[in-house]
């Protein structure tokens, strides 16, 4: 299952891309799909959902910025 942390800007989101992939937690970067609205961000590191709560922890150990997290069910997303 898919996880999106998305980010304010594409700066951020390639920051969080690398400290996450320095730590094990494979994330890739991608735009932010035409299903979430309502966001105003444009980028997100795609990561598993079971490597979440540990992606989210190496971010704010890194003092890297994240606006919202999404999970992918189907072909829908849910903020989480």
């Amino acid at each position: 299952m898919s996880c999106l942390i998305l980010f304010k800007s594409i700066t951020y989101a390639q920051n969080g891309n690398l400290r996450l992939n320095k730590n094990g937690v494979n994330s890739y970067l991608i735009r932010k799909p035409a299903a979430i609205t309502g966001a105003s961000c444009g980028y997100g590191l795609k990561v598993n959902c079971t490597d979440i709560e540990r992606a989210k922890m190496i971010l704010s150990k890194n003092a890297v910025t994240y606006m919202s997290v999404w999970r992918c069910k189907g072909n829908n997303w849910y903020e989480i």
